[in-house]
């Protein structure tokens, strides 16, 4: 029980308390209302104040605070011993020794059996978030991070659909293409067929023009034989006749040109048409190939949500056939679970802070009262006086069950402690053991502070490597078995 405080849960209107401890001066007994001190109370009685105001629900806390640096009695006359100034004084240092006693189970301790720092089972409250990787995470924080897992799993699944759906359209498009592809194709052997028919067809008239100028030319000659006596007309004609037979040779070289021409474009169609296809059909493969891909993407990210949903729960009710080291998340009492194998434990401290504290007037005969905390870790009062361990039974975490029932007004206040594990620090021991002192007649080069005077051992008595700039004042020592290396890029000068 403790000596020296007493905690209440203010009903609506409540202002009057009961001071259950005994002190020597009223002035020693002080008052915190949510954990903020205040000085507004009267004392009704030796064992009664009351406060100006409190709402419902307010936290109470009462304690005594002897004075812990000033003497109550100074004997100053040998020999005047009374017996009130014996008892106050020893009454002050008995005081002092339960407020320490209490302060000590209410806070953080170094417990020497295992090294490290003990809060006996309690939350810590008004943590920050973490920042290095050892430090210790709030509740809060890891909740935060496991949304963002879910939700990033959740978003990147969506898009690994969306892309998988986009390379499927890509797929039908260069399929579609291939096909147009291939019309244009067949379009330009077709046109090649005609422009090749075209070209025949030049060739031909080109031949026609060439005989019908031949034949132009023997007319020509004829005529101006049988007109040579007529020289004015005969020459006219002759005349007429040659510019005839030129035309009709530029005629055929012009139509010799074009089937050339016809020709080559011909050859380009067919040539630009197989180009086409073969395009086409190495774009319907690479998109066969994106459209695999995205489909793999999409189900690895389902298989990642998938098993990552499985793992973690939000729920009610526990989760059926579960395997170890799933978290789930009981929205019944707003806990982190894990489960170890073999059932499911609380992943933390049921109780939300150091502390969490609820008080009950009890109706007649009641012995179940509804409280949060970690079971070992709680104080039961009954009207103010703490009860045994053996006088309730808490162990589901959510009820007190007294083993008498409480009357009809009895006041009932639970105090559940939460609880936590801090990381692994060194103890002044494993320090000690770990780290050379500064100024030790024996062992490794010290390492300290700058200075007017450096000091540092004579002996070496472990093996290093130096890869930087070193030095020590001599003479030094190596010990047996133990090497000094100078590495590569390591000086090590002894004055």
């Amino acid at each position: 029980m403790a000596y020296s405080y007493v905690a209440y849960i203010a009903s609506s209107g409540q202002t009057q308390f009961v001071v259950p401890f005994a002190y020597i001066a009223q002035s020693h007994v002080k008052v915190k209302i949510n954990n903020v001190v205040n000085t507004s109370f009267v004392w009704l009685s030796n064992t009664q104040i009351q406060l100006t105001a409190s709402t419902a629900n307010d936290r109470v806390f009462i304690y005594r605070e002897t004075s812990p640096d000033q003497r109550l009695v100074d004997f100053v006359i040998p020999g005047q011993l009374t017996e009130e100034d014996l008892d106050t004084a020893f009454t002050q240092t008995q005081f002092l020794s339960q407020e320490a006693l209490d302060n000590s189970v209410l806070g953080i301790f170094e417990d020497p059996a295992i090294g490290t720092f003990s809060a006996v089972n309690k939350v810590i409250s008004n943590v920050a978030n973490p920042v290095s990787a050892q430090d210790a995470a709030t509740k809060n924080w890891a909740e935060t991070g496991l949304t963002s897992q879910l939700a990033l799993g959740t978003a990147q699944a969506v898009i690994a659909n969306t892309k998988a759906s986009e390379a499927a359209v890509s797929a039908t498009n260069s399929e579609t293409s291939k096909t147009a592809s291939g019309v244009s194709a067949t379009a330009s052997a077709t046109s090649a067929a005609e422009s090749a028919a075209s070209a025949s067809t030049a060739t031909t008239q080109a031949a026609l023009s060439t005989t019908n100028g031949a034949a132009q030319v023997t007319l020509a000659t004829a005529q101006a034989v049988i007109a040579t006596a007529q020289a004015a007309a005969v020459i006219a004609a002759d005349s007429n006749a040659s510019a005839s037979a030129t035309a009709s040779a530029a005629s055929a070289t012009e139509s010799a040109a074009s089937a050339a021409t016809a020709t080559t474009q011909a050859g380009l169609a067919t040539t630009n048409g197989a180009a086409q296809v073969t395009l086409a059909t190495a774009q319907k493969t690479i998109a066969t190939t994106k459209a695999s891909e995205a489909s793999t993407s999409a189900s690895n990210a389902a298989s990642s949500l998938a098993s990552f949903t499985g793992q973690y729960v939000s729920q009610s009710g526990a989760p059926s056939s579960p395997s170890t080291g799933d978290l789930w998340f009981d929205t019944s009492s707003s806990t982190m679970k894990v489960y170890n194998g073999s059932a499911w434990a609380n992943a933390g401290s049921s109780v939300n802070g150091v502390e969490n504290s609820v008080q009950h007037t009890a109706t007649a005969g009641q012995t179940s009262f509804a409280a949060t905390y970690d079971a070992g870790y709680l104080q039961v009062f009954l009207n103010g006086i703490r009860l045994d361990a053996a006088d309730y039974t808490a162990t589901n975490g959510t009820a007190v069950v007294l083993a008498v029932a409480a009357a009809v007004g009895d006041t009932v206040f639970i105090q559940g402690f939460g609880t936590f594990v801090l990381a692994d620090v060194y103890t002044k021991t494993a320090s000690d053991a770990r780290f050379k002192p500064i100024g030790a007649s024996s062992g490794g080069p010290s390492l300290g502070l700058n200075s007017v005077i450096r000091t540092n051992a004579a002996v070496i008595s472990e093996s290093i490597t130096i890869n930087t700039n070193g030095m020590s004042a001599g003479p030094i020592t190596i010990a047996d078995g133990h090497t000094i290396t100078i590495g590569n890029s390591g000086n090590w000068s002894i004055v």
